[in-house]
């Protein structure tokens, strides 16, 4: 079993500098059903790529609305093209990059929404052949590139980040207050300078440098995710929910920490989900004095039982990879399950400095499909069903993903997204995505989670700072607060963690609406007199309405269609095994067998006494359980056991070789 001193979750958001091919007519693989947003980006030169990408994670932020999009390169820009869109969005990433006269044009005679995102609005305006018409249509000039940098963006009371890595900002002076507004404002610490960081005229928004940049959870892309509502003029209503998550949860976890958790959380009134890993491996002994160790969930009836009492608390299973680590090496920490990566192969030289971080040599369709098969496998086995999924450590290939999106109808991450030619970006989410690009629906993780102490480079994070990251999700106005824990800590952090997001205005809520049924508590097994009454209960939790049928020794027992099953008058013939069946509208789950044993009356019919041996004999009923004791002087406080014996249906012969004492008084109990 791994020590509590686990480490610790970490995602990386990787961009891998090199060539990229243009992503000319990249489309989603969805239904249209209205005019597709149109994404253009500079693909010229040896940083084309950069727009490329972006234009992905703009795609996948129009998930939250269902829309349709076509990613091109703007120098393939023809006229009309805006035109015949939703709305345009133009990521300015290359600059100077020379734009079609067609594509400026369109944008100054365009009445559909266009969106410009960082440079190259020079050439449409000031020192342009187009710059009067255009300053006098949206009232604002553009002056130049300014990187003297401004490190925070204030937007509804609200300040955040912008990573002083890419320090540049379009600069703009507002002409006509009456024609153009500044949503939000770029501010300099040290010289408290502003200037215009989102401009809004008529149709016409320019955003003065690429949101999708050095993302974090107090970074300015919540602006963005916020403002593309009024951009595309989809007006959701204000809503503010939240999610809490347990993490890495394996077989080797202890279970008390896990029942605590959902003990405080069921309290609270507090839906939760579980990241399970379904087999726990220590290939190497990590944690275990160098003796490998391994873990299957099915096989640990404890934390079976532990999970379905996190489930009747009101936790939803979520399934966290197969091993959550990789073959039998460090990848690239312990080898453990829950300390290293799944699906990518991931290497540090001395210093933690990444060295390699890639897919994993056998990577595919059919290696990642076969891992999928056999966690669910064990979910099944355990009388479990996870209502989402969540990769672990958030890598995976874009080979995966896909496979991932056709087992469940729903995950809880952020993602890896990549170009052609293999540069990558991370993303989170600040409220649901309907359908990524991989063809995921995506429930947002945007808060990350608790670390009480630094870790290498990773600075500590405590209550206050994840409370404070969801204050500032706010804004977005229909933002959630979404965050994880990892239950081996001190449960205080849980709770500070849960009212204080609460405190914020958020409610709590499940995290699939609609779940099958998972059977809590298996009808017990009970042995009974002839003739006596029997009840046998199971509890189930789903969503509603559910069915029940009981069965016996597998057969469906007609009208015995409730939660309880009721014997009044139990018979010989009615012993055997009992379970359960339970059914909604998404599923159904079987519950444990309940084996019942009716007993008829039996008494010791004969008494040997041979020598100093003493024998005695009873008849017995097939598959009942004796249990044969003794007491020297019936006023003893209790029987000492003798013997345990299984009935044939016969007569079953009991002896005590020689006993001591010159009296025993015997007794035969059927279990």
């Amino acid at each position: 079993m791994a020590t509590l001193n686990r480490a610790k979750l970490f995602w990386l958001v990787v961009s891998l500098l090199g060539l990229a091919a243009p992503l000319a007519g990249v489309a989603a693989p969805r239904q249209k059903t209205a005019d597709p947003a149109l994404i253009l980006y500079d693909s010229s030169g040896p940083y084309g790529w950069i727009g490329g990408l972006h234009a992905k994670l703009l795609a996948n932020l129009l998930g939250h609305f269902s829309l349709p999009y076509q990613i091109a390169p703007v120098e393939n820009y023809a006229a009309g093209d805006i035109g015949r869109s939703r709305a345009a969005f133009y990521f300015g990433e290359v600059y100077n990059n020379p734009l079609p006269a067609a594509f400026l044009q369109d944008v100054l005679g365009t009445t559909k929404p266009v969106c410009w995102f960082k440079y190259n609005l020079l050439q449409l305006d000031n020192g342009s052949t187009l710059g009067a018409q255009f300053e006098a249509k949206f009232g604002f000039r553009f002056d130049f590139v300014d990187s003297s940098g401004f490190q925070n963006i204030s937007y509804k009371g609200e300040s955040f980040s912008k990573n002083q890595l890419d320090p540049d900002l379009g600069r703009t002076t507002i002409l006509d207050p009456t024609r153009a507004v500044v949503p939000a404002v770029a501010v300099q610490n040290i010289t408290s300078n502003s200037m215009p960081y989102v401009v809004h005229a008529s149709n016409f928004w320019y955003v003065a440098d690429s949101p999708f940049d050095y993302m974090s959870e107090e970074d300015r892309y919540l602006i963005f995710a916020d403002l593309l509502h009024d951009i595309l003029e989809i007006f959701h209503p204000e809503s503010h929910r939240a999610i809490i998550r347990l993490e890495d949860v394996d077989p080797a976890y202890q279970t008390g920490l896990l029942r605590a958790a959902a003990d405080f959380l069921a309290a609270e009134g507090v839906p939760f989900a579980v990241a399970v890993i379904p087999v726990y491996n220590d290939p190497l002994g990590y944690y275990n004095g160098g003796v490998p160790e391994s873990a299957a969930m099915s096989q640990t009836p404890e934390f079976v039982r532990t999970l379905k009492y996190l489930v009747a608390k009101g936790g939803q299973m979520v399934m966290h990879g197969y091993t959550h680590q990789y073959d039998s090496t460090p990848n690239p920490y312990t080898g453990v399950s829950g300390d290293d990566y799944e699906f990518f192969r991931v290497t540090m030289d001395a210093n933690t400095n990444i060295v390699d971080y890639m897919p994993v040599p056998e990577d595919s369709m059919s290696w990642a499909q076969n891992r999928i098969n056999a966690g669910l496998q064990e979910f099944k086995q355990s009388g479990l069903t996870p209502v989402a999924w969540e990769t672990p450590h958030y890598a995976a290939s874009a080979v995966d993903y896909p496979v991932f999106a056709s087992h469940f109808a729903l995950t809880m991450q952020r993602v890896l997204y990549f170009d052609t030619s293999g540069h990558s970006a991370g993303q989170f989410f600040p409220y649901t995505i309907e359908q990524d690009s991989y063809g995921q629906r995506i429930m947002p993780e945007n808060l990350g989670n608790i670390d009480p102490a630094p870790w290498f480079s990773f600075p500590a994070r405590l209550p206050d700072d994840l409370i404070r990251a969801a204050r500032k999700n706010r804004v977005v106005r229909d933002g959630w607060a979404a965050a994880f824990f990892h239950p081996y800590l001190e449960l205080s952090y849980l709770q500070d963690v849960v009212r204080g997001i609460q405190a914020l205005g958020y409610t709590y809520v499940p995290l699939a609406d609609r779940v099958p049924p998972t059977v809590t508590v298996d009808p017990p097994s009970v042995t009974t007199s002839l003739d006596q009454a029997l009840t046998l209960n199971v509890m189930a939790v789903g969503t509603s309405p559910m069915a029940y049928q009981w069965k016996f020794n597998g057969a469906d027992i007609t009208g015995a269609t409730n939660t309880t099953l009721t014997l009044n008058h139990a018979q010989l013939s009615d012993s055997g095994a009992y379970s359960v069946a339970v059914t909604n509208a998404l599923g159904s789950a079987l519950s444990g067998t309940a084996t019942v044993h009716v007993i008829a009356p039996f008494a010791i019919e004969s008494v040997d006494w041979s020598g100093s041996d003493i024998a005695f004999a009873f008849a017995s009923q097939p598959g009942v359980v004796y249990s044969i004791a003794y007491k020297l002087k019936l006023s003893d406080p209790q029987w000492l056991p003798l013997a345990t014996v299984t009935g044939n249906g016969g007569i079953l012969r009991v002896s005590d070789p020689s006993p001591a004492e010159p009296a025993r008084f015997y007794r035969v109990l059927a279990q």
